[in-house]
């Protein structure tokens, strides 16, 4: 066993200097530790491989059977994903990892070619020691990161490879930072409600992952009634009996939460809204600062605002908040990031309802089950915008609907699935009345730019200071309604009954689509 941790240690050591992140693997290796010392040498199976066995669902797949009955230790819970960028996971993932002769020899190495020679093949070998946890977990990993992102293509084709891979889980994190733990890209799909979008007249201008999904469980080596069990019991475990009530809860709380922040901004005056409009673009801009090179010293206030405004929006209660964001007004006057009116003190008001909404959209804890994504809460606050264009200036650039356009429109795209921020770019009004089939990309259409990863430019940042739609990034407000009403029309067309028209039948064929009305 001593020998077979070793060999572990060497193999972390080797791609930790792939990353120069040694800890990130020392963490994860920390993490699966009690599973190795379980592992008996002379019953280490390296055939198992990955997904060899449906009888052990909860056991890692290239551990071999504990010889003691003894619970497991509880393990650290650890995010490869938010680790890792998805370069480095298909590197890794496709990358053959040999064990060093000597650690120290690493460092001795001049060049590629040296590198090379100090990871002889020889020296390493699945027959030796086993598939290691890299060589099994990163296409997993890198499997289900492509399914939160929305990349339909990458999918089909390490599923099409190997179709054992709709039998992992694995936990990933998505490009909203909503973490998901121990999910299949099925559920994963299901969750996203990847599905198929058709247009008024009938015509599929979005071809969904999950369809694509459903028919690749036929490649599975089991009998059809054996994939049809599988398929209907990742579904159930998505989709529970007691989801709807869950998900009839969350959508009245997401309207209570945005109607309080609408009707902030509605008794609030032209002026307490532009001025709480640049607090906030100041306010940002220091929070996104960057250091123009790796020896710079950021300025003392620059990290202590930064860690203020985290306080304010992880607060775990409302008291917590609530002295979290006294911290922050105080920093304000502090520093003078506020004009200094004895005449008229700066109204914090709609500044606090800002943050109020976005501590409540903050994503809290895993995602075990249910949608992502409350389309609901989207399609509602297109609409609010829509009925309040008009009272709030009826122009692009008023106080009110740059507000609302910019952090309350923007900010609630933040949290859309991926497979919807691609429609978005490209544009709604190309997709669903136009009849263009989604290219599946999140670049913008126009004036360039990409709706995900979400941007941490000062000056660039959906949900700070601008909004996609019609296909690009506008920073000004929308002059035009009509598109956050097509928009408005895409999240209707994945709300209501979605959950049960997709409910898989044994022929593996679901019932419906979301249809564009």
């Amino acid at each position: 066993m001593i020998n077979l941790k070793t060999n572990i240690t060497i193999i972390i050591t080797k791609l930790s200097s792939y990353l120069n992140s040694s800890n990130i693997y020392k963490t994860l290796f920390d993490q699966h530790l009690s599973d190795l010392v379980e592992c008996e040498p002379n019953n280490y199976d390296h055939k198992r491989g990955l997904s060899m066995s449906l009888a052990r669902p909860k056991q890692a797949p290239f551990i071999s059977t504990p010889s003691s009955d003894a619970a497991p230790a509880p393990k650290p819970k650890v995010e490869l994903t938010s680790l890792l960028g998805a370069k480095e996971l298909d590197d890794l993932a496709l990358q053959y990892v040999d064990v060093a002769k000597d650690v120290k020899d690493v460092k001795d190495a001049k060049d590629s070619k040296d590198a090379k020679s100090v990871y002889p093949s020889a020296s390493y070998s699945p027959e030796k020691v086993g598939s290691t946890f890299f060589e099994n977990r990163l296409p997993v990993i890198t499997l289900l990161l492509h399914a939160v992102r929305g990349e339909k293509d990458q999918v089909y084709a390490m599923i099409n490879k190997n179709p054992l891979l709709l039998l992992e889980k694995d936990t990933v994190t998505d490009y909203s930072g909503r973490t998901h733990y121990k999910r299949t890209v099925y559920q994963l799909l299901l969750g996203a409600v990847d599905c198929d979008v058709k247009d008024k007249n009938g015509k599929t201008v979005v071809d969904g992952s999950i369809e694509m999904v459903q028919k690749l469980f036929e490649k599975l080596p089991f009998k059809p009634e054996e994939i049809n069990r599988i398929r209907q019991e990742q579904y159930d475990d998505q989709y529970p009996q007691d989801d709807k009530i869950i998900e009839k809860i969350r959508i009245q709380n997401d309207s209570t939460a945005l109607n309080t922040l609408i009707n902030t901004i509605t008794v609030a005056s032209d002026d307490d809204c532009k001025a709480t409009n640049t607090l906030e673009d100041k306010i940002h801009s220091i929070v996104r600062s960057e250091k123009k090179s790796p020896e710079e010293i950021e300025a003392p206030e620059t990290i202590e605002l930064r860690k203020i405004v985290q306080s304010v929006m992880k607060s775990a209660s409302d008291e917590k908040f609530e002295t979290a964001f006294d911290e922050l007004k105080k920093y304000l006057n502090k520093y003078s990031l506020i004009k200094q009116d004895e005449s008229k003190p700066f109204d914090f008001t709609v500044l606090k309802a800002i943050y109020q909404f976005r501590r409540y959209l903050e994503p809290k804890g895993m995602m075990t089950s249910g949608r992502h994504f409350n389309h609901h809460l989207l399609d509602e606050t297109a609409k609010l915008y829509d009925r309040n264009y008009v009272n709030f200036g009826n122009d692009w650039d008023t106080p009110k609907n740059l507000l609302c356009w910019q952090k309350v429109f923007g900010y609630v795209e933040r949290f859309v699935p991926a497979c919807d921020g691609q429609v978005i770019a490209q544009g709604p009004w190309s997709i669903l009345e136009n009849g263009d089939v989604s290219k599946r990309s999140l670049e913008f259409t126009y004036g360039g730019g990409s709706y995900f990863p979400l941007s941490s430019s000062p000056n660039w940042e959906l949900g700070y200071n601008f909004a996609g739609c019609a296909g690009l990034a506008r920073r000004l407000a929308c002059r035009v309604p009509v598109h956050c009403r097509r928009v408005s029309k895409l999240m209707s067309s994945k709300n209501g009954s979605w959950a049960c028209g997709f409910m898989p039948r044994p022929d593996g064929h679901q019932k419906s689509a979301c249809v564009i009305l």
